[in-house]
């Protein structure tokens, strides 16, 4: 996995975050006042993309997000303040030239729950970020849900429809080693 250089500062203490979110080896890391350790990335997409969006200066990342810790089968109350700690990676992260692929994790067969969980989180968000989200089918697997999320100063909606939208299931396919 090729990950981004550092997009935000190091540590971001002066941030609205709740928890502190620190900068190492390519990723961001914070921990809730549970302890629960979670983990976040931007991956740069664009090396398979057509040129023309490096001649657009358009960047396309990939956005992960995933717990870090021991596997506890415990049901751990809803903290809010996660929520609002990935809006303030994301308030850093975009600009007008940059767009997310987002991919809810559903290797536990909770993706749609997850997915029904961003579409909840994304209400919260949408009067600064435009989204298309997808549902991609894959054989013999629950389906792959995202989105593909930009700033609403996104200049590039004919492109971006053209080149990502409608290539998108090709583009989450490879990133997960899946034959389309």
């Amino acid at each position: 996995m090729v990950r981004s250089k550092s997009m935000l500062r190091k540590t971001v203490p002066d941030s609205p975050s709740p928890y502190s979110i620190t900068f190492n080896e390519g990723l961001y890391h914070f921990t809730t006042s549970q302890g629960r350790s979670y983990t976040c990335v931007f991956t740069e997409v664009n090396r398979f993309l057509p040129p023309l969006f490096t001649v657009q200066d358009i960047e396309v990342y990939y956005f992960d997000f995933f717990f870090t810790g021991p596997k506890q089968h415990i049901k751990w109350p809803n903290d809010d303040r996660i929520a609002i700690t990935i809006k303030t990676l994301l308030n850093d992260f975009f600009q007008p030239n940059r767009v997310l692929i987002y991919v809810c994790d559903s290797s536990d067969g909770k993706g749609r729950y997850r997915n029904k969980v961003f579409k909840n989180w994304f209400k919260s968000v949408e009067v600064r970020y435009k989204c298309n989200h997808i549902e991609i089918d894959v054989a013999g697997m629950e389906p792959i849900y995202g989105a593909v999320i930009r700033s609403n100063e996104f200049q590039h909606e004919e492109l971006l429809e053209a080149e990502v939208i409608q290539q998108v299931d090709r583009i989450v396919m490879e990133k997960f080693g899946l034959a389309p």
